[in-house]
């Protein structure tokens, strides 16, 4: 018998399993995978090992929420952490802009580039800054939360800023939410944007796996166990509480408490006589919108590319034009030759990554699970050789001769995503950060069912790895709470 059982050991899983076996809480963590921590893994190929999916880090510098959560459940000095000189360079049609990981300094360039935009950069830039602290400090009031919930990040944007190649810059971190501006939740985008620019972005030592690892060991140093190849089959509920999970392998695990840090799509199908549940409830998980997904090709070049191309971010945004609201129709037709990408340079920010001297690159694009679905095995090997041309010819654009320096390159695609994740779509970020499901508006961590709980990128407060860090850790403190006021009733 356990005190808390989780299903999934991505971070928002392992966080809140941590938290709860630092409580005393005996905890039992269930991954179908052979491999924990979700999409904070790597994977090798050769002699060479790459990230699955981190590119940077936020919220670690002082006063960071993710640095906070880090340091009171003990992994902060467990891992080391980089931190980046230059966060990451937009390069547009017209012209190409360093952002410094200092804030004001990235003020400063944009005004020297905009004059004209002097007043509505600094008040921007300031309702970013007091839409974070008003989430994060409720009691201090939220009048501007409320005022901007219901607007997209272009609503807001519009409200402040007159060129469109200037939007265009400040919008530029839509990829790691995946929404265009007109869709993206504007208060998702001002907290998150805060959180990197104020207090980020970093990059841990030994990559994400290191952060899973070490909350892995923190779980079974505190008494709690991680087992992977652990696939849940059934949600075991008795007179409307969960107590328990069925898995494929094991058999029957019993609990007090059960976290579901999964597509609750999937979980709701694994709960007996679901059509017991309130409508409501069963309605709100069924019409949860995937967000999109992506392609993503791991490379390896030969040579040090700082030295090769004079290229000292390790983040790079392109796009090609300024209008990033025309990025969802090109998700949709699958025009991977136009739409905007980013390229990660993990040498420039862990020198030595692969211990070599080579340099292990990522080339990301958002992209549909439609445009990837039902494909023969022919035509989707076929589709994959196409886009990794597309994307060498991209480029070399940008990096002259750089083909002839890859040493290996392979894509992601989002059936890849879907076949490690189980998530619908194969979603990258959860649930999408739309205006109408993002923050208070997504599925909340407490269900009708007593004692079953949502982690991670699918619920509150919304996707990412500093979202679904927040995620693990408020769910655990609400556990903990609860079962006091049970203990003190």
């Amino acid at each position: 018998m356990y005190d808390v059982i989780v299903i999934g050991s991505g971070l928002g899983g392992l966080v809140a399993a941590s938290k709860l076996s630092l409580a005393k809480k005996k905890v039992l963590v269930l991954e179908k995978h052979f491999i924990a921590g979700g999409f904070a893994t790597s994977f090798k190929r050769r002699k060479w090992q790459f990230d699955v999916s981190l590119h940077c880090l936020s919220g670690l510098a002082e006063g960071g929420r993710v640095r906070e959560i880090f340091q009171e459940i003990g992994l902060y000095n467990r891992v080391e952490f980089q931190q980046a000189d230059q966060l990451y360079s937009v390069i547009l049609p017209d012209h190409e802009i360093s952002v410094d990981g200092r804030v004001d300094e990235y003020q400063k360039t944009l005004i020297e580039l905009f004059p004209q935009e002097k007043k509505g950069i600094s008040e921007l830039f300031h309702l970013f800054v007091t839409i974070r602290n008003e989430m994060l400090n409720i009691s201090s009031g939220i009048s501007n939360f409320l005022k901007y919930q219901n607007h997209s990040l272009q609503q807001m944007i519009d409200e402040f800023i007159q060129s469109p190649k200037l939007k265009s810059v400040i919008c530029q971190l839509w990829i790691y939410f995946g929404l265009p501006p007109s869709k993206l939740s504007a208060n998702y985008f001002a907290y998150a944007w805060t959180d990197y620019h104020h207090y980020g972005g970093y990059y841990p030592e030994g990559r994400s796996e290191s952060l899973s690892n070490q909350l892995k060991s923190i779980i079974e140093e505190n008494g709690g166990e991680v087992r992977t190849k652990q696939e849940v089959t059934e949600i075991l509920v008795n007179d409307g509480k969960a107590c328990g999970v069925i898995t494929k392998k094991e058999g029957e695990f019993l609990c007090n408490h059960l976290i579901s840090n999964m597509d609750p799509k999937k979980m709701l199908n694994m709960i007996p006589e679901k059509e017991k549940l309130p409508n409501r409830f069963k309605m709100k998980v069924e019409n949860v919108k995937p967000s999109y997904s992506c392609v993503q090709a791991y490379i390896i070049l030969d040579g040090v590319f700082s030295n090769l191309y004079n290229e000292k971010n390790h983040e790079v945004f392109v796009c090609d034009y300024h209008d990033l609201n025309k990025v969802e129709q090109d998700i949709l037709l699958g025009n991977y030759e136009e739409m905007p990408y980013c390229v990660t340079i993990y040498e420039n920010i862990i020198p030595n990554y692969q211990s070599s001297s080579e340099s292990t690159l990522t080339m990301m694009q958002i992209a549909s699970h439609k445009d990837w679905e039902n494909l023969t095995k022919e035509e989707y090997n076929q589709k994959k050789k196409d886009v990794e041309k597309i994307y060498i010819n991209r480029l070399e654009k940008i990096y002259p001769n750089i083909s002839k320096k890859i040493k290996h390159i392979e894509l992601a695609t989002p059936m890849t995503v879907k076949r490690y994740t189980g998530h619908s779509e194969g979603a990258i970020y959860g649930a999408a950060q739309s205006v109408e499901q993002s923050l208070h508006r997504n599925l909340p961590q407490i269900t009708p069912i007593k004692h079953l709980y949502l982690a991670g990128a699918w619920t509150r407060p919304g996707a990412g790895y500093a979202g679904v860090i927040s995620s693990g850790y408020n769910l655990a403190t609400t556990i903990l709470a609860r079962e006091k006021r049970e203990v003190l009733a």
